[in-house]
């Protein structure tokens, strides 16, 4: 007998995503500040601050419990992913803020001060990368079959990066800045190395736990005929998977210069909508870390042998 969880949902799947999506746009943001971009990889730190804090009100509307997390924090119990998680968050906040909020208050202290800014910078981003690792880990962290996969923590920390880039590209459009080459050829990289993992993950599914499998059918649809010797196949579903892949991947092999004959092409038909197409392509790698976290989560079956 299966048994669909339902102690996670939407609200956990979007704490997930914008903290994810957060310390992913922190991380561009510092980059780009050592690259000499300041002022523009403060607003794109401040950013992922912020996403991270929306993402910890939607947690804590989910919970109830405020003053749980701080309890949690004297009385920590470190065998618990979900503690570990608690101190990334309010670290990767605390230093993230005394970094980026330098834009807004730069009679703050340390603002002048080219070595405290990088230190504050390079502790905001080492708390940020531990941020988007917990999200998988913590998912890894449970019995349920297809989080405990050690491709989850993986697979969330490549969508972190990906929605991160894409969260930095629609500020690039909105800062009027040029979009850097490392920022397109790093999220091809995730894109293709989390439709790797999605592909590994159905291909192993008939060899693994009954629960797995299950869920690998679930997220591909009820009637998925790579399981089943049935004609049907859940149309919507299977779209919505590949889709939320590809098209991403496809924007972004515009934009590396791989498919530059088609691209030509495009560019004689479209005119001058590269300015679209930037917010086009952000907006797609967004939204591939949401649906990937959602199906993920929502997906989760356990097997009952009673």
């Amino acid at each position: 007998m299966f048994e669909l969880q339902e102690v996670w949902d939407i609200k956990i799947v979007l704490d997930l995503f914008f903290g994810g999506m957060g310390a992913g746009a922190f991380l561009m943001g510092y980059y780009l500040y050592l690259k000499g971009k300041k002022d523009f990889g403060l607003k794109v730190t401040l950013s992922g601050v912020i996403s991270l804090i929306i993402g910890l009100g939607i947690l804590v509307t989910h919970l109830g419990k405020p003053e749980a997390a701080i309890w949690a924090m004297l009385t920590p119990q470190l065998g618990s992913v979900m503690t570990w998680g608690i101190f990334f968050n309010v670290f990767f906040m605390i230093f993230g803020l005394a970094f980026s909020g330098t834009l807004i208050l730069p009679a703050l202290p340390w603002s002048k001060r080219e070595k405290d800014m990088k230190m504050l910078g390079g502790l905001g981003s080492l708390f940020a990368f531990l941020v988007m690792s917990y999200t998988g880990a913590l998912l890894a962290s449970t019995s349920i079959p297809i989080w405990r996969s050690p491709a989850t923590p993986l697979l969330f920390i490549l969508v972190s990066i990906s929605s991160g880039i894409g969260l930095y590209m629609l500020l690039a459009h909105l800062f009027k800045q040029e979009i850097e080459h490392i920022a397109i050829i790093a999220s091809l990289a995730t894109t293709i190395g989390v439709i790797v993992i999605i592909v590994s993950m159905i291909i192993i599914a008939p060899v693994s736990h009954v629960a797995f499998k299950e869920s690998i059918c679930m997220l591909l649809g009820e009637m998925a005929t790579v399981f089943y010797a049935v004609p049907q196949i859940a149309v919507r579903e299977s779209a919505c998977v590949l889709m939320g892949q590809l098209a991403p991947l496809f924007y972004l092999l515009l934009f590396a210069g791989i498919l530059a004959p088609l691209l030509t092409l495009v560019t004689m038909l479209r005119g001058n909508m590269e300015k679209r197409w930037i917010i086009t392509t952000g907006l797609l790698l967004i939204l591939q870390s949401l649906l990937i976290r959602y199906l993920i989560v929502f997906s989760g079956v356990i097997y009952l042998p009673w």
